[in-house]
């Protein structure tokens, strides 16, 4: 019987793993550390949701950067997102998940940016603050 088929399914599902991993998350991005970018910097924060707090609660950008956000649920499924609908968001990570979203701040202006756990809050609600500085 030739199953070369199944090689080449498997094949197939290498490459398009690989190609999801590569794509999904901001491997090249050191967490803490800034990037210049043609509009400002690279800036990279992990925030985890844990025991109904987010961890940190306060981060800080200057005006132009690109914010990255590796969001990571550790105890149960939690949702991140900002009050203000132009940044928008609403991400949901299930328990031991993370997920990556960003966006520029160079059309925000100076100041904070309330973000919160809007429905997936097993513990009650959370808040955090993102500072635009210049």
């Amino acid at each position: 019987m030739d199953q070369k088929w199944v090689w080449w399914v498997v094949a197939a599902v290498i490459v398009i793993g690989g190609w999801y991993v590569l794509t999904s998350s901001p491997a090249n991005v050191d967490v803490g550390t800034r990037e210049s970018t043609p509009r400002g910097e690279e800036v990279s924060f992990k925030i985890s949701a844990e025991a109904g707090r987010f961890a940190p609660s306060a981060i800080s950008a200057r005006r132009g950067d690109l914010v990255i956000i590796e969001f990571t649920a550790v105890d149960g499924t939690y949702d991140i997102g900002f009050e203000d609908p132009a940044i928008g968001f609403d991400i949901e990570a299930a328990p031991g998940k993370t997920k990556v979203f960003g966006f520029r701040t160079a059309d925000r202006a100076l100041g904070d940016y309330v973000f919160r756990c809007f429905d997936s809050c097993p513990r009650g609600p959370m808040t955090g603050t993102l500072t635009i500085t210049q």
